[in-house]
């Protein structure tokens, strides 16, 4: 942070701090495979096999921008108080620093299928396993119906 200052501090405080930070990292590695069936109107298949490393870091701050120092100032009709960090964003403090990391494996496949000239049906799953919580599997089935040949979709 630039251009405060440590209001504790009063005149020795400096106008400029490491707030500290973060940082987030993500790799991805994809297998996916699509096929059309030509023979049966516009049927298609596709299948995704994903996997996924993440890592998520906070670091703390410089001691002066976090420290934690409240000062009392004793004025002749009241007591100001003054609050130690910098104004503005007091920064990460070491209790909030975190290095963690979780991988994910992820499987994925969809069915669309033209039932007729007019009816498109659509089925899909994905399977997950994150090795911080677990599982999770979710679905989806859908339907199109085309009323009339003057209306398209941009895909078709």
């Amino acid at each position: 942070m630039d251009h405060t200052l440590n209001s504790s501090l009063l005149a020795k405080s400096p106008t400029r701090f490491d707030a500290g930070g973060f940082s987030l990292a993500q790799n991805t590695t994809v297998l996916d495979i699509s096929r059309l069936f030509p023979g049966v109107a516009k049927d298609k298949c596709c299948i995704r096999v994903e996997h996924r490393i993440e890592t998520y870091q906070i670091v703390a701050g410089e001691e002066l921008h976090i420290k934690p120092t409240d000062t009392r100032y004793f004025s002749r009709w009241h007591t100001i108080f003054r609050p130690g960090g910098s104004q503005g964003f007091p920064g990460f403090q070491p209790s909030n620093e975190v290095k963690e990391s979780r991988s994910n494996f992820g499987a994925y496949a969809d069915l669309e299928l033209d039932a007729t000239k007019r009816f498109t049906i659509n089925a899909a799953g994905r399977v997950e396993h994150y090795s911080d919580f677990g599982n999770t599997i979710n679905g989806k089935l859908a339907s199109r119906y085309k009323i009339s040949d003057n209306y398209r979709c941009a895909d078709r």
